[in-house]
């Protein structure tokens, strides 16, 4: 007796109907019809019919090839009709157009990275002791969003006019081109000033309350701030107020003045929403300083 070929699945093309014979192990994959048309390789159901009674069974492509015995008796061997075409069977390829879209992702990707989700930052000014000169930091940029910056939150932000004339060796005309990095003391609505606390220290006040800060370098503030210590400083909406934990030595909003309004220097403390970059999340070099900022 010869022994079975191996089994072959009757398949169909729903677009021209041309019958394939397909072996087994190609269930499961795609192939293309003559036609042009794809096809997916499932496993059908087979008739086989007994050669004695003619009493016909569906099968599944697996069993082809097995050999059963027949209710009237009759052994046979599970053989599905001769088929007269074959598939080549191969993997879908990917075209020109797939590698075009491909070579223009990739490069993006890193770049809409860098806009929109995360950035590195090199610090050039420190802001002792939370950042030294050196640090490499990473900002989420996207952590603003949808929600408000919120007291203490370390963040990135382009420097405004007002930050350059605090620095006397800075080119206020490439004032939005430098990065400053600054804690957030004042959000909308707050009230700001730089007063005796309980201690007797000259501390930041927020809405009438002494803050403690226990991260600040500086032990309390020197001077006044306003210089008129009857009034406080009122943050304006989408406005914020940035200051160093380095309080006595930094250039931050305390020492940020206008030169828009004639000879007179007008007190510009505030950092506009928009020219926020994102929160700083995390010093990721040099190796020995690597930590999350809080």
């Amino acid at each position: 007796m010869d022994s079975p070929q191996p089994a072959r699945l009757r398949i169909i093309c729903t677009h021209c109907g041309r019958e394939y014979g397909v072996p087994a192990k190609h269930l499961g994959k795609t192939a293309r019809c003559r036609c042009g048309e794809e096809i997916d390789l499932i496993e059908p159901k087979t008739r086989v019919s007994c050669p004695s009674c003619n009493r016909a069974f569906q099968v599944r492509g697996r069993h082809l090839g097995k050999h059963v015995e027949c209710r009237c008796g009759e052994s046979f061997t599970l053989a599905a009709a001769a088929l007269t075409d074959r598939i080549r069977v191969h993997r879908i390829k990917p075209g020109v157009g797939h590698w075009i879209a491909f070579a223009v992702a990739v490069p993006l990707v890193p770049y809409v990275i860098r806009i929109y989700v995360l950035q590195t930052f090199f610090i050039a000014t420190p802001m002792v002791p939370a950042l030294q000169v050196g640090d490499r930091i990473v900002a989420l940029k996207c952590s603003y969003w949808f929600v408000d910056p919120k007291p203490n939150d370390i963040v990135v932000f382009r420097a405004s006019t007002p930050a350059f004339y605090g620095d006397p060796h800075a080119d206020p005309d490439l004032a939005e081109q430098k990065h400053f990095i600054r804690r957030v003391v004042g959000t909308p609505g707050d009230r700001l000033k730089v007063d005796t606390g309980p201690d007797g220290r000259r501390v930041l006040h927020r809405n009438g309350e002494a803050l403690t800060e226990p991260y600040l370098w500086s032990s309390s503030d020197s001077t006044d701030w306003p210089e008129d210590s009857s009034r406080e400083v009122v943050v304006p909406a989408d406005q914020f107020v940035m200051m160093s934990d380095n309080r006595n030595g930094s250039n931050d909003s305390k020492r940020w003045i206008s030169h828009t309004r004639g000879a007179a220097d007008v007190n510009a403390p505030f950092v506009p929403r928009h020219m926020l970059e994102g929160k700083a999340v995390l010093v990721h070099w040099p190796p020995d300083r690597i930590r999350l900022l809080h």
